[in-house]
């Protein structure tokens, strides 16, 4: 807040982020990795069941009303972007979870999987759906594929630079527009990029520090005026997480988070390598790939009231706790065994004196 242009603004969401990450530390006490990968999964299931109850029987609350997206699906949120971020991770929770589990343990997850996907694709949000698909490919072939990567590593990496050099300097400009309108998005990706380039230049003022937490998109700040002026329409956040923290940051929070992301990221590697077949760093590895994919267009890094954000916060308290003595092998092994007290060595016998 020193350096906040709405201090008031900035202390009041400041606040609500922090209850979202002590939610994630309180769970990662309470709760072992394997019983809060199954109570995510069975909320995502209930989370799941209320949309498909108001969009069916409530259309006025779980469908889109205003704007291009008239009748689209929204469910529980307010956007169907929102549908879709949270069904694309949902589906994904319940998806692993029953990979350890087994789908007759878990009945009720495969039920989840199902709705999850029912809503993620009536939901019409493309990039949540295309998260979700990378990250299906993501989980069965680095995730089990790891080891054989890095031992070959050098014969991959021959093999990968030509084609991809190859499709950079092949691929134009034209191609890229041509892509996206294949996929059903505009060449402006829904007005972002002209927003992000007027982003750039509101921040020379502001590059080091940032303009506060959540403080840049009030409607008092003359920037967002001249903004909605543009575009014809107020956006209310970036659209992109890394965009919203050097607003909120500026530089000194770029680089924080992503020394906090790259250490997520290496942590997870490092056991994903001890341990192909854990569920828990299957998810660490699928839900970081979704995290860094999903803010490209969206903003969920330290967002308050935002299940994304908890579940980072949640997995690096995690990944953060040593390792136990055995896990390879083992099917949610992460949680380490009570300690065993040795007893105290039987009392040696007295010598007899020698006659």
């Amino acid at each position: 807040t020193l350096w906040s242009i709405e201090p008031q603004e900035t202390i009041q969401r400041a606040v609500a982020v922090l209850g979202s990450s002590l939610f994630g530390v309180y769970l990662a006490m309470r709760v072992k990795p394997i019983e809060a990968m199954r109570l995510l999964g069975k909320a995502a299931t209930l989370s799941a069941a209320v949309s498909i109850v108001l969009i069916f029987y409530f259309p006025s609350v779980g469908l889109m009303s205003e704007g291009e997206y008239v009748n689209v699906w929204s469910g529980a949120h307010i956007h169907k972007n929102g549908l879709g971020q949270m069904t694309a991770l949902g589906a994904m929770v319940c998806l692993i979870t029953m990979m350890g589990d087994g789908v007759k343990r878990n009945a009720l997850l495969a039920i989840g999987l199902g709705l999850n996907l029912f809503l993620l694709a009536g939901s019409r949000s493309l990039t949540a759906q295309l998260v979700f698909i990378a990250g299906v490919i993501m989980l069965f072939t680095i995730g089990r594929f790891l080891r054989f990567a890095v031992r070959h590593s050098i014969a991959l990496a021959f093999l990968v630079t030509p084609i991809a050099v190859y499709a950079i300097l092949i691929l134009t400009v034209d191609d890229a527009l041509a892509l996206l309108a294949s996929v059903g998005k505009d060449p402006t990706m829904s007005s972002r990029l002209p927003l992000w380039q007027m982003l750039g230049d509101f921040m020379e003022g502001h590059w080091l520090l940032g303009q506060g937490y959540e403080a840049f998109w009030t409607e008092e700040n003359y920037a967002v005026r001249m903004i909605q002026k543009q575009l014809h329409f107020r956006p209310h956040y970036s659209h992109n997480g890394f965009f919203e923290i050097w607003l909120a940051f500026g530089l000194l929070g770029i680089v924080g988070m992503t020394s906090l992301i790259g250490a997520f990221f290496s942590r997870t590697f490092s056991r994903l390598y001890r341990d192909e077949r854990n569920p828990l760093y299957l998810l660490c590895l699928v839900y970081g790939a979704i995290l860094l994919l999903q803010n490209v267009a969206e903003a969920t890094i330290l967002a308050r009231n935002h299940m994304s954000w908890t579940l980072f916060v949640l997995l690096y308290i995690y990944l953060a706790q040593p390792l136990p003595q055995r896990t390879t092998g083992q099917v949610f092994a992460f949680v380490r065994p009570p300690a065993v007290r040795s007893l105290p060595p039987p009392p040696r016998p007295e010598r007899l004196p020698v006659e």
